[in-house]
């Protein structure tokens, strides 16, 4: 793996002298690479993919339908002034939401 020194993200595709397989001097690959070291890299980088996948899987279902027919239902009753708009409501609403975002994601 190499680290990019300007944004320092990691490149786990790029081999550096650190890898499995490869040198300490100079990251030239070693003279008899292991196949067995390869392999149970490949298989942990496969089961960690798994695992996100599941786990997004997981996430993606959990997220509830939108009932697009009552969304125009309210959408029809805001325009022919059926159902009341309380901006102070909506705008506190808004805020406890960016709370809860800056929150999580901080």
């Amino acid at each position: 793996m190499t680290t990019n020194p300007i944004s320092g993200v990691t490149n786990p595709i790029v081999a550096d002298a650190t890898a499995p397989g490869m040198s300490a001097a100079g990251g030239k690959p070693d003279a008899a690479p292991s196949r067995v070291a390869a392999n149970s890299v490949d298989s942990g980088e496969v089961s960690h993919a798994q695992t996100l996948l599941n786990a997004i899987n997981t996430m993606a279902q959990n997220i509830p339908s939108v009932d697009q027919q009552r969304v125009e239902q309210i959408r029809t009753a805001i325009e022919q002034g059926k159902l009341p708009v309380n901006a102070q409501n909506i705008a506190q609403r808004l805020m406890e939401i960016e709370a809860q975002l800056t929150a999580t994601s901080g």
